[in-house]
């Protein structure tokens, strides 16, 4: 009877020692795993920044080359067609003081970026 609560406290040794080897290893993947993750959100931040930063730019470059594209329009107007001189100057101006505004927002867009 004794030789059997040896054996039975020696195979209960065994199991004990089994799930602090497997309570270990499962901490170690818990905190591997939290890493990987940590590190993936941290990629897909930058990777979401940089999309962002290249949306703003591309934006930017759309809204100049239209803004050039209303001069381009304006340029030809007056030489095509028998504008009055006056309201081809005006419209000159407009254009250059939207180009101007544009500039400004461009610059500050990239400022608030910094």
């Amino acid at each position: 009877m004794e030789q059997l609560i040896y054996k039975t406290n020696a195979e209960i040794i065994k199991a004990n020692n089994k799930l602090s080897k497997l309570d270990e290893n499962l901490l170690f993947y818990q905190k591997h795993t939290e890493t990987v993750i940590a590190d993936a959100n941290s990629s897909i931040g930058e990777a979401v920044e940089h999309a962002d930063t290249t949306s703003q730019a591309l934006e930017t470059k759309l809204q100049q080359a239209v803004i050039c594209g209303e001069g381009g329009t304006v340029g030809l107007r007056s030489y095509y067609s028998e504008v009055e001189p006056e309201t081809s100057i005006q419209q000159h101006q407009q254009v250059g003081e939207r180009m101007e505004i544009q500039n400004w927002l461009t610059s500050r867009k990239w400022l608030d970026l910094w």
